[in-house]
């Protein structure tokens, strides 16, 4: 189960993380 949340939190910040570059592109 840890794993998962794991697994989980880590595609979060990944996924946030390339919404962020997709806006700072979009933006510069």
């Amino acid at each position: 189960m840890a794993v998962d949340v794991k697994e989980c939190f880590i595609t979060g910040s990944r996924r946030m993380l390339e919404s962020l570059m997709n806006i700072l592109s979009r933006i510069g």
